[in-house]
């Protein structure tokens, strides 16, 4: 590099910008990057351009110091940043649409929208077991003659019951898996499996 030359102080030329400093290279009209500070080479900002809002679909303009933003308010990206952690479902008693996060969408096939739904829901549906399985009771005490397949109990045949084999009731509904029973007999099926909750008087008896 080449030396610099030193000029006279009264041949010393100053910067254009008028802050009174002299370029450091001889034939320069400016302290480096002192130009910058003149209107003519600042950099005009252009025009905005509107963008559409992918939210609420609004034409807007955004703000010069945050010109990519992407939505009109902040109220739309705070919207937009819960639903992409959301996914939109119909509930399963009204079919109303409504957003559910992710996670819990993954825990049941059927989503209700508020908890008067999921209890209309889960009503309903108890309603509607009970009239199935009732139907099913009764069509198997005919098919059975209307007896207990025990103790061969015949007398009362509204007071006979369904019993399940394998102690589980509701799943298994096949006739391999029932029996008509009195009610003496299907406590005693259920006292031999483990599962019949005895009160006091009860214990005391079997004492």
């Amino acid at each position: 590099m080449a030396p610099l030359i030193q000029l006279p102080a009264m041949m010393k030329l100053l910067c254009k910008c008028g802050c009174g400093e002299s370029p450091r290279y001889p034939g320069a009209a400016f302290v480096h990057g002192h130009h910058l500070r003149l209107p003519e080479y600042q950099r005009k900002p252009g025009p905005i351009a509107s963008k559409t809002c992918p939210r609420c679909a609004v034409e807007f303009k955004p703000p010069r110091e945050r010109p990519r933003t992407m939505f009109c308010s902040d109220v739309c990206a705070r919207k937009n940043q819960t639903d992409q952690g959301t996914v939109l479902l119909n509930c399963g008693f009204c079919a109303a649409a409504f957003r559910i996060s992710k996670h819990r969408a993954k825990d049941r096939q059927i989503h209700h929208c508020s908890d008067e739904c999921r209890r209309a829901s889960d009503i309903a549906r108890y309603r509607e077991g009970i009239g199935a399985w009732n139907n099913i009771a009764e069509q198997l005490k005919q098919d059975r003659g209307n007896r207990c397949e025990d103790c061969g109990y015949a007398k009362h045949a509204a007071i006979l019951i369904a019993h399940h084999l394998d102690g589980v009731h509701g799943i298994n509904n096949h006739p391999s898996n029932l029996r008509v029973l009195c009610p003496t007999c299907h406590a005693e099926h259920h006292l031999a499996l483990g599962n019949l909750r005895l009160g006091p008087t009860a214990r005391a008896r079997r004492i």
